[in-house]
């Protein structure tokens, strides 16, 4: 609530941010499962301050916002693994905001000037969290790997994928985002 209010007061006044925040507040999804600790809801609060704040970096690229952007990015990685489509969301963003801003606002050096920063803050806020297991991968057979559908760029990658519980996750969501399951509708 807190960032869709802050988010909105910059964009549209405190008119609408207070009325954007009372309207979460009484979302039944949020109000159901607000009190409940999942992964979820962090990622409701973790992905629009990502957002958030990778349009404020491509707005006026400096290293404060960088390091914001990263922070954000990073946590909503750790918190979940479907965050990763924040990257196609960034690269859709940086289009519109090249093909729309006159090109005097483009964003040109300063914006790959920091992003190194931001990419060091992720991947630091993604090494604290898995901060017990920093070690590698073990091995494993090629045809177990192939059983399990273990992605080949994780296997090939295994000794340089640290840590490799936060690869593991990234290469199982890409399974199941492959394969799928099995669902039903009314029972």
């Amino acid at each position: 609530g807190l960032v869709i209010f802050c988010w909105l007061r910059r964009l549209a006044g405190v008119t609408m941010a207070l009325l954007g925040a009372v309207l979460w507040a009484l979302e039944p999804i949020a109000l159901g499962y607000g009190h409940l600790i999942l992964t979820d809801v962090g990622l409701a609060l973790l992905l629009p301050l990502a957002v958030w704040a990778f349009l404020e970096y491509l707005r006026a690229p400096n290293w404060r916002r960088a390091l914001w952007c990263g922070l954000a990015t990073g946590g909503a990685l750790t918190m979940k693994f479907t965050a990763v489509l924040l990257f196609p969301v960034f690269l859709a963003l940086l289009a519109m905001h090249w093909l729309t801003c006159p090109r005097a606002a483009r964003p040109g050096a300063a914006f790959g000037k920091w992003l190194p920063v931001a990419a060091l803050a992720a991947w630091g806020v993604i090494l604290l969290a898995y901060a017990p297991a920093w070690q590698p991968a073990p091995a494993l057979a090629p045809e177990r790997a192939a059983a399990l559908g273990v992605p080949g760029w994780f296997q090939l990658c295994r000794p340089f994928l640290i840590p490799a519980d936060f690869f593991k996750g990234l290469a199982l969501q890409a399974a199941h985002a492959r394969f799928g399951h099995p669902a039903f509708l009314c029972g």
